[in-house]
């Protein structure tokens, strides 16, 4: 075999090799990213039963908060995506959703399960969620 078909094959080789592993690379990334939205939603699902039982929720109340949250659900993936707006703008954006849902779900719950609903709502929004920890970073020089 003369050295340019050899330097041809090894060539078409390496480029092979590469591609593959890429291939391979990929869709190993895409069955993980496709686990972890799969488990976000059991997370969701778990803590949407754990907060239903804690406010003892009716099942015509679960039927009525059902379409309010999906809704949300919904209208937060799109301002997620959204990446013509600013951080702030999404923040406001964010806001005013919540605010929305909150006015449609008052009026389901009895005022006992609402004040539950506001505490735990405090509860778990005065908690850093472990993946958005940042290290502080040291102010001095």
């Amino acid at each position: 075999m003369n050295a340019k078909l050899f330097r041809s094959v090894v060539i078409a080789a390496v480029i092979s090799g590469g591609w593959l592993a890429g291939s391979v690379t990929a869709t190993a990334g895409h069955a993980k990213s496709r686990a972890a939205v799969g488990s976000r939603r059991a997370q969701v699902e778990q803590h949407m039963g754990k907060v239903a039982q804690e406010l003892d929720l009716t099942k015509a109340q679960k039927q009525q908060l059902k379409p309010i949250l999906q809704k949300e659900a919904q209208k937060l993936k799109a301002l997620r995506a959204d990446t013509s707006l600013s951080r702030q703008q999404k923040r406001q954006k964010l806001q005013q959703i919540r605010q929305d849902m909150v006015a449609k779900v008052k009026p389901i719950l009895t005022p006992e399960q609402l004040d539950k609903w506001q505490k735990l709502r405090q509860a778990t929004h005065a908690k850093p969620r472990p993946d958005q920890a940042r290290p502080r970073r040291s102010r001095l020089p």
